[in-house]
């Protein structure tokens, strides 16, 4: 079972020294959701754009090894992308989507659990 303070660390990785506060910066990409969760054979993962920017969009497994890796350059706005489930993965995997544009990278991840 996740506590809800485990999913907010999931959902809004953000790295920040201990006893300092991230820097305040404009929300490039945000509503970072995959749907269905659980996935059984294929889904989405939708995002929002507050501007142009290349997305990079990597899974991995709990133990950290690379699943799946997607670069795409993505207009401003609601974004989505279909995914298909992994032969032979079940279980909770990381998904790590990275926005650039000319302004900045913001990262965020979360979880999804394949059946």
């Amino acid at each position: 079972n996740w506590s809800p303070a485990l999913i907010t660390i999931y959902y809004n990785m953000q790295a920040a020294s201990v006893g300092e506060a991230p820097a305040a910066q404009a929300e490039l990409l945000s509503a970072l959701a995959p749907y269905p969760n659980p996935m059984k054979t294929s889904g989405a993962l939708s995002f929002t754009l507050s501007e142009p920017a290349r997305v990079i969009l990597s899974a991995y497994d709990m133990a950290g090894r690379p699943l799946l890796h997607i670069e795409k350059t993505c207009a401003a706005g609601t974004q989505q992308i279909g995914l298909t489930s992994i032969p032979n993965i079940h279980g909770a995997i990381l998904l790590r989507a990275e926005a650039e544009s000319e302004h900045g990278t913001q990262t965020k991840s979360t979880i999804v659990v394949l059946e």
